[in-house]
């Protein structure tokens, strides 16, 4: 499922996906998009032979070539400074695989939590300052970034993570494709497992329980 998937970095990522013969549910409030793209994705090539001698040869199955492909991010859309780097970037992330046949976004219950992957919190600037302050409060300089930011699709901001054990917190919903459908002071903050867990044991020690965060709250009215 691809949230934001009928423009921009989140329409890259599904025509990527079915490349490889990922099966793609689209979601977006531009139902004409969402619903043009649907067509398009459906007339992609999907047998491993010829898609693969394709794509050997430089060409994408949707008609674009390779440094086709790499213009349109780089220079229509002005994702990044020159071809090299958006190129180079598209490259790092390699083929995608999935590890399981369905792929659920929800409400986070206690009967789902043994298949939890990450936690995704909706969250304003304020909310957003104190879960990144929380989610540094056990990390050393030397320990890998806590919290990090980085460049992709709005649905690659689900799961950005390239060790999963590790406690770490990603900020999201920055592609601005998709910001559109967002209230413009909402962001996402998507931690895993173990980070979501240092957070939810915070305690009196922390700052939750200190003057700083006190004199936000009342200069808000009393809440976040």
């Amino acid at each position: 499922m691809v949230t934001g998937g009928a423009g921009g970095l989140g329409a890259a990522t599904v025509r990527r996906l079915v490349e490889i013969g990922v099966n793609v549910a689209i979601f977006d409030r531009d139902s004409a998009r969402a619903a043009s793209l649907a067509a398009e994705i459906g007339k992609i090539v999907k047998e491993p032979a010829v898609r693969d001698k394709l794509l050997k040869a430089g060409v994408d199955p949707l008609g674009l070539s390779t440094p086709e492909f790499v213009k349109f991010l780089a220079d229509d859309e002005g994702l990044k400074a020159s071809h090299a780097l958006m190129e180079k970037w598209l490259d790092s992330g390699g083929g995608y695989r999935a590890s399981n046949s369905h792929l659920l976004i929800g409400p986070l219950k206690a009967s789902a939590w043994a298949w939890a992957k990450t936690v995704t919190f909706l969250v304003n600037p304020d909310q957003l300052s104190a879960l990144a302050i929380g989610a540094q409060y056990r990390s050393a300089p030397d320990d890998p970034p806590p919290v990090v930011a980085p460049f992709g699709s709005g649905c690659s901001q689900l799961v950005p993570f390239r060790d999963m054990c590790l406690p770490q917190a990603s900020i999201g919903s920055t592609d601005i494709a998709m910001r559109q459908h967002l209230p413009p002071e909402i962001l996402i903050f998507t931690v895993t497992r173990t980070m979501f867990e240092q957070l939810c044991d915070l305690g009196e020690r922390s700052f939750l329980y200190k003057p700083f965060l006190e004199r936000l709250k009342k200069a808000r009215g009393g809440r976040l």
